[in-house]
């Protein structure tokens, strides 16, 4: 049977052919859909065509999935035709679901984490005639920045600079922490909807755009 699968994990559509039938039951959906799946919900993607889910998706430790129709969905997905009474061949392309389908969380261009400030990176750092603190790859000698400050005469601050690059080291910890506070918002409503009256949604998400640079103003 024609289908076409939402690979979340790595935000790619594309078409793929899934073996459904009575004896196999949804094994193979379960199979596909991966990540512990052993329940799945079918619900309309359009008129014809039915969106299956991971029916516990949002209960599992999962960190990523997709936006479509106005749900967000924890996981991966496929869609198939919705004849009657059975499941038939998709009439849609890859093409055509990629562009109402958008995934999470955002695809980040920065050095993963863990980052690390301290001494037994390389020890204390003169940067243009400044001393600071070095912010690094945490287990490696891998640099990321230095953080440097001065007082109101031009002088090195020492201490703000010590502080700067513990701020700056915990930047992709709290990242991933309030990508994961935005999953859970998902589940405050029980249709999986975000709340529309949620300021605290708009305030990461914000944030989150803020921290992948996409935040131009």
């Amino acid at each position: 049977m024609k289908a076409i699968f939402i690979d979340a994990e790595n935000h790619e559509v594309r078409d793929i052919e899934i073996n459904f039938t009575e004896e196999g039951g949804f094994d193979e959906f379960y199979a596909k859909i991966g990540h512990g799946c052993n329940f799945v919900q079918a619900t309309y993607f359009n008129k014809t065509e039915a969106l299956i889910v991971d029916e516990e998706g949002h209960f599992r430790d999962i960190h990523f999935g997709f936006n479509v129709n106005g749900s967000h969905l924890m996981g991966n997905g496929i869609i198939v035709g919705n004849g009657d009474r059975e499941f038939t061949d998709t009439n849609l392309t890859a093409e055509q679901v990629r562009e109402q389908v958008t995934f999470f969380p955002e695809k980040t261009n920065f050095t993963p984490g863990p980052w690390k400030a301290g001494k037994n990176a390389c020890m204390t750092t003169v940067l243009d005639g400044h001393e600071g603190k070095t912010i690094y790859l945490k287990g490696s000698s891998y640099h990321i920045a230095w953080a440097n400050a001065e007082n109101s005469n031009g002088d090195l601050d020492f201490e703000t600079a010590l502080a700067n690059a513990a701020l700056i080291a915990a930047a992709p910890d709290m990242y991933d922490m309030l990508q994961s506070v935005l999953d859970e918002c998902a589940i405050c409503d029980p249709n999986f909807h975000y709340p529309g009256d949620c300021d605290l949604r708009g305030q990461i998400e914000a944030v989150l755009k803020k921290a992948r640079g996409e935040d131009h103003e």
